[in-house]
């Protein structure tokens, strides 16, 4: 039920924002930020997109997976979720772009 209310809200609130589409200020609408090292410039914000998604996909209980494993490999953030010794289940699975944030594959281990 809070799963269902809470993607209502965000549902409703991402309409909202798309119905008052305001214009940019001149000076932004022709100039783009690009941080340096990259959207996704370090692990703690690789893991918590790597989380948004896990429980949109999979819901809250992705989260019972910490702590995540995470490395940088040529410019994606690679993140898998952990697993107790002798429980059964698999992992989440994630690849981040660094550079954009795009999300390159997704899975769960069985």
């Amino acid at each position: 039920m809070k799963r269902i209310l809470f993607v209502a809200v965000f549902i409703f609130s991402f309409e909202l924002l798309e119905s008052q589409q305001l214009p940019l200020p001149p000076e932004t609408a022709t100039t783009s930020c690009k941080p340096q090292n990259g959207f996704v410039a370090t692990s703690n914000v690789a893991s918590k997109i790597a989380e948004a998604v896990w429980i949109e996909i999979y819901g809250l209980e992705v989260l019972k997976h910490k702590p995540y494993k995470i490395k940088l490999k040529n410019g994606i953030w690679i993140i898998s979720g952990s697993i107790s010794k002798g429980s059964l289940g698999g992992v989440p699975y994630i690849e981040i772009q660094k550079k954009d944030g795009k999300i390159i594959k997704v899975s769960h281990s069985k």
